[in-house]
Formats: C-alpha cells, structure tokens, sequence
C-alpha cells in the first residue's frame, strides 16, 4: 500500500515485481519443504491460480509472468508422469517392457484439480490481456483433463487394484479409452468454435489425432 503511493509509477512497478517475487518464491520454497510430490504440485497449481486472481485485482504486472514460471513450475513436478506416457508409448510401438511404474494415486486430485486451475487461471488472466500465456494455460487444462481421464479408465476397468502401466489392458478397455480421447477431443472442438479458442482447437485437434492413432 505504501508503495503503490509513490508518484514514480516505473520505480514503484519495479519494487512491486521485486516483493511479489520474493513472496510467491518463499510460498513456493515453504511448499516444497513441507508436502510430498503428489500433493505438491497440485499446491503450485493452486498458487499459480492465486497469482492469477491477484493480478486481476491489483495493478501489479509482475504477476503475470510469475504466474506463468509457477505453472512452469508444476510442469517441472509433472515430468515423471510424462515420462511414464513416453514409456507406455514405447510399449506400443515397439513392445518394450515397463517395469513397475505406478499410475498417479489420485487422479482426479492429482490432474482434474489442476486442471481446474489452469481454466480459471486463463480466464483470470484474459481480464487483463488474451495472450500466449492464456494460450498455454488452456492447452495445459486440456492435457491435463485427457490425463486425467486415461488414469480414471485405468482403475475402472483394475478396480481394487495397485494399477501399473504394465498391467495388460484388454481390447474392450483399449476400444474405450480410444473413443473417450476421441470424444472429449470433439467436445473439445465445439468448445473451441463457441469461444473462438484457437488452443483449445488445437488441443482438440492432438487428441483426435491420438484416437486415430490408437485406431490403427
């Protein structure tokens, strides 16, 4: 508040950015110390969502990129998992064996809720300006939610189980998780040709196309 009463609006932006840094990397080391990975993140994603409403409410520039390297951030945390799809696809193509790799525990809280996040977050952010970063924050939401409803299919066809990628999956359980990706890429589209979202349309384009792929 004292700040934001200086006359010099460059020199007051500057010190803004320098203490709105400071505060959300303390949050962001203050996290990482104290939760595990599977909840970590989604803390990040949550922290992220709350810079976005910030900067919607107060003139402070600095933080919508600081928001941006939170989502950074959390794709930073989710790399094993996007390994463990590298994998997988591995598997299909060429046969190669995955050894006792877990699925995420808790989809829904893991993904779905980031997911979440990242709509709002984009939404936020396009109060001040449509820009990349709201590109890429609603492609994130798109992967996240597809993600999220592979793993959930998974365990509904396991249920009970410790599921492991290396689980076989019959031809019912590939059929259905292929016609999910294809339909949540076609709601997708729609979704895209309402709201004139090109990212999303592109998003929506990538999981037709993983369909197709899967169909042949």
């Amino acid at each position: 508040v004292y700040l934001r009463s200086w006359d010099s609006d460059e020199l007051r932006q500057q010190l803004l950015a320098v203490f709105a840094a400071a505060a959300s990397g303390f949050i962001a080391l203050g996290l990482s110390i104290e939760l595990e990975r599977e909840f970590l993140s989604v803390a990040i994603a949550a922290e992220m969502l709350a810079l976005c409403w910030i900067g919607s409410k107060l003139e402070i520039k600095a933080l919508r990129p600081l928001a941006g390297v939170a989502a950074l951030f959390f794709g930073v945390l989710l790399l094993p998992q996007i390994a463990l799809l590298i994998q997988l696809s591995a598997n299909v193509l060429i046969e190669a064996r995955i050894h006792s790799l877990p699925i995420v525990n808790w989809p829904v809280f893991q993904l779905g809720l980031p997911a979440l996040f990242f709509v709002l977050g984009s939404l936020l952010l396009r109060t001040r300006a449509d820009t990349k970063l709201v590109a890429a924050f609603e492609t994130a939401a798109v992967a996240l939610t597809g993600l999220m409803g592979y793993y959930l299919m998974r365990q509904t066809f396991h249920p009970g189980e410790n599921i492991l990628l290396a689980t076989p999956a019959s031809f019912i359980e590939r059929g259905t998780i292929t016609n999910v990706l294809m339909l949540f890429g076609l709601g997708c589209s729609l979704i895209a040709a309402k709201y004139e979202r090109p990212a999303i349309a592109r998003a929506a384009l990538a999981l037709i196309g993983i369909g197709v792929f899967r169909l042949f």
